[in-house]
């Protein structure tokens, strides 16, 4: 079974090939065929241009380029076939292949869609993007952002208020460093907190956690 991830070198955040490696390398070792999609893979997507038209519209206080990395990923993943996509600093340690029943899930502790999976043939993940808007309620934990609009706050916002995000009891990734992080098959080593841990790059942060790859 594929694992994509998603690649965008105009972001700025120079090369990426050391930790992308360390990310093929714990895919591949839980039985997985890792795939690297980007830029020309999302521009392919018929519905690109409508698409872009719309994200550009979404206020960010991220770089430009990285927040439309974020959004053209979900074009590329459905041009791509759909099934399992993950970021690059998303290390398995004990996830093996499986398929889901939902068409759009993120199975993640803090519904962060570092990992997701859409269902073949689906495109629930790009038309809640091109939907997003206010909703009747929000929950109180759930306000929209008026100055920054990211696809994890299109995610968490919608589909919490649909209820639609998975059971998070049956999450198989957390943040590094959280609570109970080692028992999760899945760990996101984010920028802030390997640097939190004392770490320099994620990279070392990798290496040294004590998990095994």
């Amino acid at each position: 079974m594929k694992i994509y991830t998603y690649f965008d070198d105009s972001t700025g955040f120079g090369s990426q090939d050391e930790l992308i490696n360390l990310w093929r390398l714990s895919w591949s070792r839980r039985g997985w065929e890792p795939c690297i999609l980007g830029p020309a893979d999302a521009k392919r997507h018929p519905r690109f241009n409508e698409f872009n038209d719309r994200i550009t519209t979404y206020p960010t206080a991220n770089n430009r380029a990285y927040e439309n990395a974020c959004y053209h990923r979900w074009l590329a993943l459905h041009g791509a076939g759909g099934g399992w996509m993950s970021d690059y600093d998303m290390i398995n340690f004990a996830f093996f292949p499986q398929v889901r029943t939902r068409a759009f899930e993120i199975p993640e502790q803090a519904y962060v869609p570092c990992i997701a999976w859409l269902a073949p043939g689906s495109c629930r993940a790009i038309d809640i993007i091109m939907a997003y808007g206010p909703v009747p309620k929000w929950p109180a934990n759930c306000q929209p952002e008026k100055n920054h609009i990211s696809d994890m706050l299109v995610f968490q916002n919608r589909l919490q208020a649909e209820l639609d995000l998975g059971d998070p009891d049956q999450a198989v990734a957390r943040e590094f460093g959280e609570e109970e992080w080692r028992r999760f098959p899945l760990t996101h080593f984010s920028h802030s907190r390997t640097v939190a841990a004392g770490f320099h790059s994620k990279v070392e942060a990798i290496q040294k956690c004590g998990r095994p790859l």
